[in-house]
């Protein structure tokens, strides 16, 4: 009996797991796709590294691919995370989640903050371990916040501050109608944006950043807004911010 090929699906489904991420489905490099699901190594390295050489983000994520489990060649991993960087570095958002679960995984190390960077993609990305990894970076270098006397007048930053933190949205909207900053810190020490990503609230979060807050605002304790999403484990919020530039 005639041993049957596997199915494209199939096949498709090994490359993914392979890639440790989904392989995007755009139609750029179709060709090199087709050649490495028949098995075709030496074609599919000869279209990407052409891509690859020529800048193209797809063609280095690939190529990377390629390397790091051996297709064609023989694995290589700093060759395969030189792609993947490119590729990252490019804004291909799939190279920096497969270099941010490698990083979190223990097996690679790169530069901090660009390792920082690939690491957050993969925790937005729903990835657990990176996101460990990442709580476990802010928490080594968040000091206590410092108290600053309260400011009560009404309507103020501490009225913001705590809308925000409650996620009360219509009071929120209220007071930056009367033209109090969303960036000036509150009685907790930290701007409303802030107060709402501890608190939780991501149609407030939502709402602040389309008013024209700083995604990289601080609190008094030098704690961004992604810092505290991350140590309070705020997964939907962080990517939220990460989409607003948020550093």
């Amino acid at each position: 009996m005639a041993r049957r090929r596997p199915t494209t699906w199939l096949l498709l489904a090994a490359l993914a797991v392979a890639w440790g991420t989904a392989v995007p489905g755009t139609a750029g490099w179709e060709d090199a796709r087709r050649a490495i699901r028949a098995r075709e190594y030496d074609r599919a390295l000869a279209l990407l590294r052409r891509g690859a050489a020529q800048g193209d983000p797809e063609a280095q994520y690939l190529l990377g691919g390629m390397y790091r489990n051996g297709m064609g060649v023989g694995r290589d991993p700093a060759e395969a995370v030189r792609w993947f960087a490119a590729a990252a570095r490019r804004g291909f958002e799939p190279a920096a989640r497969v270099l941010g679960r490698w990083v979190a995984s223990g097996g690679l190390q790169g530069p901090d903050l660009e390792a920082r960077r690939w690491v957050a993609a993969a925790a937005a990305d729903g990835d657990r371990p990176a996101a460990q990894r990442l709580a476990s970076w802010y928490r080594a270098q968040t000091p206590e916040p410092r108290r600053e006397p309260p400011n009560d007048r009404p309507g103020g930053p501490d009225a913001l501050a705590a809308a925000a933190l409650r996620g009360d949205l219509n009071e929120v909207r209220r007071i930056a109608a009367l033209g109090v900053s969303p960036d000036v810190p509150g009685i907790n020490g930290r701007p409303a944006l802030l107060d709402a990503v501890v608190g939780g609230h991501g149609e407030v979060v939502r709402w602040l950043l389309s008013a024209g807050a700083n995604p990289g605002a601080r609190d008094l304790g030098g704690n961004t807004a992604v810092h505290l999403a991350v140590v309070h484990g705020r997964a939907e919020i962080l990517s939220v911010l990460l989409e607003a530039g948020a550093p």
